[in-house]
């Protein structure tokens, strides 16, 4: 995937960059390094998550546990209007809970097809090559989807993670 020639704006570069230290204090805690941020309408940061797929259950995906979080606090409609901003393009199984949570817009750094070229380089890693633009367009409604933005700055917490 070649970066996207949508711009962001300063904002949408703040919370980025917040994911992707959150994706760092996810390694540093001994998870897979990938974090998440949500955002309200209001730019209210609503939740931060962080990966805990090692401890066992492969659904916690930072995006998953987000999404689990911001549904019970906001409704469908609500949620339209929230931003989800994640160090690394959601999977296949994160970004099909996204659409169907009524997100209405994501924000990524490091494409999956940057971070499958890493982690094809172990064996033990699984991965789907479809990406979250494809699924959104898929959608009964709108979801936007925009990236791959930073990625030389996302691709950092996941430097030498999957050798």
């Amino acid at each position: 995937m070649s970066p996207s020639t949508d711009i962001l704006s300063e904002k949408d570069l703040k919370y980025l960059r917040q994911a992707i230290e959150i994706s760092a204090d996810a390694r540093k805690h001994g998870q897979h390094p990938f974090g998440c941020i949500i955002v309200d309408e209001n730019d209210k940061v609503v939740t931060t998550a962080e990966n805990q797929v090692p401890s066992g259950d492969a659904s916690q995906h930072a995006e998953l546990r987000a999404v689990s979080i911001i549904t019970k606090l906001k409704d469908a409609q609500t949620l339209g209007n929230c931003t989800l901003y994640t160090s690394t393009e959601p999977c296949v199984m994160c970004s099909g809970a996204i659409v169907w949570s009524g997100i209405g817009r994501i924000v990524f750094g490091l494409s999956n097809e940057s971070l499958n070229k890493l982690a094809k380089l172990n064996p033990k890693n699984w991965y789907i090559t479809m990406n979250t633009k494809e699924i959104a367009e898929r959608a009964s409604r709108p979801v936007q989807v925009l990236g791959p933005f930073i990625e030389d700055e996302a691709v950092i917490p996941h430097d030498h993670f999957w050798d």
